[in-house]
């Protein structure tokens, strides 16, 4: 069985169990807030357009334009003493007044028919690049959802390990009124818990910035989310690295998207070169012209005109090559960034696949860890209450049994984001694995905080 059809299948079963959609919401919430996400899909819409208006280009051209004139004419005669003259350049005034209607229709036009494919490519592109926006924008509600809780967690393991280090602190003061310990104790506990008071100041801090993040992606104010169930499903991806990265050269819209705009740069050398190149079209004119000349009756003519026009580039200054060199260029530029989006890809798929693998096996290490640290903290407690331990070991075991508890609980936040990275990074990355990863939801972080006291 692949990893994606596990997932599912985890999902389906566990879906029916959860509590909150919550994952799914600020999905839904961003898809229809968020401005970044907006804009991507606003500037694709707009680059879409660049083919209909290639091929509005190709489509018979229709024009029509009218005038009049008012003309005023004081004529004098060639040949002063012959007054006949005179009817040859005749003063008065006359007015003129038409219209006419001209439809053309290009023929050969290279320029033309390379605009058409620059079109379609950049049509294709576009495509991709709604791809590459509902990919981002899954990519970061998961990173924001799971930076929210890793945030409230790091607060509610602050706010436990201050309230724990007070009632040592306030222990250690009772002790020593009576005589039991030196008050160098007392001072330790107290330097204990000022340093948690300060890491607990530094927790609530960094929660209100990811609650700010989270807003900024969701449109909405956030106060709690839920929270990873207790036992998640967890296993490693199918097949090894080198696997993965060869579905990435195919599936990544990123080397997608890199592979058009070569193929993009390459169409617009064409389309340069084509100044070098005769253009062929038809032209159909109907023109209207009616004259009253000197109060007369006037005159009234209609012409019709069919044509064909060839017109032959001879000189343009150099800017013809100049154009199609610097074409030249901006292609070998493509080139080189969709190599390296290429060598960029593969990176990042390696790295995701080893993250994933590592993830799994750092949770299970942690989850041990969290098993000695309260293992070893009761020992610890135990020799204080006999004498044979100190305040400062007791401070330092419980410190450690805290920090096994955050990084804990982070490390099975890294597992759920290692599996939209390496899917992102794949380039299949949806909604769906949304949908796995809401199934993994189950109680809000609130309750769960009570776990770590």
């Amino acid at each position: 069985m692949r990893f994606s059809s596990f997932l599912l299948t985890a999902a389906l079963l566990s879906s029916a169990n959860a509590q909150a959609n919550a994952l799914l919401e600020v999905y839904h919430s961003a898809r229809q807030t968020d401005p970044t996400y907006q804009a991507a899909l606003a500037e694709a819409a707009a680059n879409s357009e660049t083919k209909k208006q290639a091929i509005g280009a190709l489509l018979p051209q229709l024009n029509s334009s009218a005038y009049i004139n008012s003309t005023d004419r004081d004529a004098t005669p060639a040949d002063p003493s012959n007054p006949a003259s005179a009817s040859f350049n005749p003063s008065g005034s006359f007015d003129t007044q038409g219209y006419s209607v001209i439809l053309t229709q290009s023929i050969v036009r290279f320029d033309q028919f390379a605009s058409l494919a620059i079109g379609s490519l950049t049509a294709k592109q576009a495509e991709v690049d709604v791809l590459l926006a509902e990919q981002e924008l899954v990519a970061r509600a998961a990173e924001a959802y799971f930076a929210f809780l890793a945030a409230k967690t790091d607060l509610a393991t602050a706010k436990a390990e201050r309230d724990a280090i007070n009632s040592q602190l306030e222990q250690a003061q009772k002790r020593f009124e009576v005589g039991l310990i030196a008050s160098v104790d007392v001072q330790e506990a107290q330097a204990s818990f000022d340093l948690a008071d300060a890491q607990l100041i530094a927790a609530e801090q960094a929660l209100e910035n990811a609650k700010d993040i989270m807003r900024e992606i969701a449109g909405q104010q956030i106060d709690d989310l839920p929270d990873l169930k207790a036992n998640i499903p967890m296993q490693a991806p199918a097949g090894d690295d080198q696997s993965w990265v060869e579905r990435a050269m195919t599936n990544n819209p990123q080397l997608v998207r890199s592979k058009l705009g070569v193929a993009i740069a390459d169409k617009n050398i064409a389309a340069q070169r084509a100044g070098h190149l005769p253009a062929l079209s038809a032209q159909a004119e109907y023109a209207y012209r009616d004259t009253t000349d000197f109060g007369t009756s006037g005159a009234e003519t209609t012409d019709t005109l069919l044509s064909l026009q060839l017109s032959l580039p001879l000189f343009s200054g150099g800017s013809t090559q100049s154009k199609v060199r610097q074409a030249s260029q901006q292609k070998l530029q493509a080139e080189h960034l969709a190599e390296q989006a290429r060598r960029s890809v593969e990176r990042e798929t390696r790295a995701a696949y080893r993250s994933m693998v590592s993830a799994i096996r750092r949770v299970q290490a942690l989850e041990q860890a969290v098993q000695s640290n309260q293992t070893a903290l009761e020992a610890t407690q135990a020799g204080y209450d006999v004498g044979t331990r100190t305040s400062v070991d007791v401070l330092n075991a419980r410190s450690g049994l805290f920090r096994a508890q955050r990084d804990y609980a982070k490390s099975r936040y890294d597992y759920a984001l290692s599996l939209i990275r390496l899917y992102r990074a794949e380039g299949t990355l949806g909604p769906n694995h949304l949908v796995v990863l809401n199934g993994w939801l189950e109680s809000s972080l609130s309750d769960a905080a009570a776990n770590l006291q």
